[in-house]
């Protein structure tokens, strides 16, 4: 294409031409005569305003058919003028096409039959991705169980010492009050003894079950923490990141994917698929019905018959 064709095709010009605009001027121009043909017919059309008698039917018979005989022309030029372009075009998509339904079919139905390089690669991946969440799953479980064992066993453990501090601090309470009732000096002198020794029992038990019930908590928590952990979304048990030269970049994960495929046709609910169908596919099936019953048998929100139409010849 030269500059006088296209100005903007220059050296630096990043804007492409307008290939259509530049085809339209180029038909306008080639095929002014069919142009004219259609808008001088369309002149003598509009003098019919009305047929009351045959040779006025029959002169707008003979437009009709000029206007017939233009309307071929025209396809016929048409098909002459895409025919090259459309086989170019048919092969440079099968080409293309062909190559990118290798790597994967846009079609997911398609994919079904004639899996891609991308679909065969990813369904070894979701293969290793469900065996990962399965093994963590497993293993999430078995630290849940493991984790709520240790857990009640601490809080058993916590309330036996905390029982035993109980009974020790009530001992060592009582030997308290019996030296405070002794009426002789020695008596209350050894029952004192007694007491204080008790009562720095019952200490060493209360800090026992201090301890014991600080462990508890820790275990208690940890046994939460595992049961959430259990409920870890399967995007985040499987995700895994690249980190080497060959992996960089790469993130694997998994989602939820809708699917809807037809297994038995014969078996599905026709009432509830008719909403879902546009108005041109149920006049597609409305006239099938209406071919294949000789457009004899009436349906509830249908015309379906037989009519008159005229024929210029």
């Amino acid at each position: 294409m030269s500059y006088a064709e296209n100005p903007r095709a220059i050296v630096g010009s990043n804007q492409a031409p307008d290939f259509a605009k530049i085809e339209t001027e180029r038909l306008v121009d080639e095929y002014r005569g069919l142009t004219n043909t259609l808008e001088e017919l369309g002149e003598e059309a509009k003098k019919f305003n009305d047929v009351a008698d045959d040779p006025t039917a029959l002169r707008a018979g003979g437009i009709i058919k000029r206007f017939r005989d233009l309307r071929e022309r025209l396809e016929q030029t048409r098909v002459v003028e895409v025919e090259p372009d459309l086989r170019r075009q048919n092969a440079k998509n099968a080409f293309f096409n062909g190559l990118r339904k290798l790597i994967q079919p846009d079609d997911k139905s398609e994919r079904r039959v004639t899996p891609g390089w991308i679909d065969r690669l990813q369904a070894k991946i979701d293969a290793h991705q469900a065996r990962k969440e399965a093994i963590e799953r497993e293993r999430l479980e078995r630290e849940r169980i493991e984790r709520e064992r240790i857990a009640r066993e601490a809080r058993e453990e916590a309330e036996r010492v905390a029982e035993a501090a109980r009974k020790a601090q009530q001992e060592a309470d009582e030997r308290q009050a019996s030296a405070d009732r002794a009426r002789t000096e020695e008596t209350r002198a050894e029952k004192q003894r007694l007491a204080d020794a008790a009562s720095q029992e019952a200490a060493v038990r209360a800090g026992d079950a201090k301890a014991a019930e600080t462990t508890a908590s820790a275990a208690t928590e940890a046994a939460t923490d595992a049961r959430i952990g259990t409920l870890a979304k399967p995007a985040d048990i499987v995700r895994t990141r690249g980190v080497t030269e060959e992996g960089a970049g790469v993130t694997l994960t998994t989602a939820k994917e809708s699917y809807a495929h037809v297994v038995d046709r014969t078996k599905l609910d026709a009432k509830k698929l008719f909403p879902y169908f546009n108005d041109k596919e149920v006049e597609k099936a409305l006239r099938a019905y209406a071919k294949a019953t000789n457009h004899n048998e009436p349906m509830d929100g249908a015309e379906i018959g037989w009519k008159r139409k005229g024929i210029t010849r």
